[in-house]
């Protein structure tokens, strides 16, 4: 639910031209009377154009070379035919169609962003259970307090008496 009905054919609007978009939430701005609708309109043309943003030749070049050279490397260590083949193809690919290269290389960077996601989701979670959960169980099992988050029983007060004077050097690299 949004700001007004139309929301979507708003952002699509935005997105197919952005002068006239600004012009007419500019105009929306002034008859409502505030700055959330104008703010609105503009990230939802940032977000949408975030999404299917168009990547220059360069990028798409370098995308194909990395493939190209992934496939060679693929072929010295494998020695299969096969991985020369794809790495001959794609760089005649990447000399003879723009259209092509742009769509291998949109494709192979949409899928290395959602490994990416999975990948990172995965190793996070492999540290936390086999790495950090051993650590916490190991010091509730010995018992120890370092960060005193349990309470003390018999205590006035969880100050710490520190007999430790600070000099000059203390105070000359502070982080």
């Amino acid at each position: 639910m949004g700001f007004f009905e139309g929301e979507e054919e708003v952002l699509a609007f935005t997105c197919n031209n952005y002068y006239l978009a600004c012009w007419v939430a500019n105009s929306i701005l002034k008859w409502v009377g505030g700055g959330a609708f104008y703010l609105y309109v503009v990230l939802g043309d940032a977000m949408e154009n975030k999404t299917t943003k168009i990547h220059g030749k360069e990028k798409e070049l370098e995308t194909i070379i990395v493939l190209a050279l992934a496939g060679l490397v693929l072929f010295l260590i494998f020695t299969q035919k096969i991985f020369l083949l794809i790495s001959l193809v794609l760089l005649c690919v990447s000399l003879l169609s723009k259209k092509l290269t742009s769509k291998i290389s949109r494709l192979w960077l949409g899928f290395s962003y959602y490994i990416g996601t999975v990948n990172s989701k995965i190793i996070l979670t492999l540290i936390f259970y086999f790495f950090l959960t051993p650590i916490a169980l190991l010091f509730r099992l010995l018992k120890k307090n370092p960060l005193l988050l349990r309470r003390i029983k018999n205590i006035n007060s969880y100050y710490i008496v520190r007999n430790y004077m600070p000099t000059q050097k203390d105070f000359e690299k502070i982080w």
